[in-house]
């Protein structure tokens, strides 16, 4: 279940709001998969996975994922499965990123 630092997951990159623009793909790498107790009090008892990668850009950024969405049945994690998350967490702050808001 380790995964090296340099193993990396191909992801996509929202880069418009508007849907029919085809997303660039780009490649991030996984620094670090820790498991963790969940954080969430709807959740006790059960483990999350927090997933650390890095963007071409050199950003730093960590998704928490509930254990049982990315452990297989071997008990391994799927790569896949962490790749589609960390691209809907990469979408998700993509539509903020650059924006000036008011406080």
């Amino acid at each position: 279940m380790e995964v090296k630092p340099e193993s990396t997951v191909v992801t996509g990159w929202e880069t418009s709001t508007n849907p029919e623009e085809k997303k660039e793909e780009i490649e991030v790498t996984v620094l670090d998969i820790t498991r963790v107790p969940s954080a969430d009090p709807t959740r006790i008892g059960k483990f999350d996975v927090v997933v650390v990668y890095q963007t071409p850009d050199g950003k730093t950024y960590m998704v928490s994922i509930p254990e049982e969405e990315v452990l297989t049945e071997e008990g391994k994690y799927d790569e896949k499965k962490i790749a589609e998350l960390i691209r809907k967490d990469i979408e998700r702050k993509a539509k903020l990123i650059g924006k000036k808001l008011k406080v």
